[in-house]
C-alpha cells in the first residue's frame, strides 16, 4: 500500500500510533472539513487504511521527510 507525501502528512498530523484509532480521529474530523481536497485527502487516507492489516500500519514510516530542495519538491535518494 503506497501513501503519498500529502497522505502521510495528514496522518503525521494526527496522533498516528494506532490505526484504528487513527481512522476513528480522521472519520471524525470529516464533518468538519470545509475544503473539498482536504476531504478528498482524508477519504482517501481512510480508504488505504481499511485496506491494510495493522502490520502494515506499522510498517509504515508515518514521519514525513521533510528534506525539500531548492525548487520546493522532496529529495529522492538514489
Amino acid at each position: 500500500m503506497r501513501l503519498t507525501m500529502e497522505e502521510l502528512c495528514l496522518m503525521a498530523a494526527y496522533d498516528n500510533l494506532d490505526r484504528a484509532a487513527l481512522a476513528a480521529a480522521l472519520c471524525n474530523s470529516l464533518p468538519d472539513l470545509e475544503e473539498p481536497e482536504l476531504q478528498a485527502l482524508t477519504e482517501s487516507v481512510i480508504l488505504k487504511m481499511d485496506n491494510m492489516t495493522d502490520d502494515e500500519f506499522d510498517a509504515l514510516d508515518r514521519i514525513p521527510d521533510f528534506d525539500f530542495d531548492t525548487e520546493g519538491e522532496p529529495e529522492t535518494e538514489g
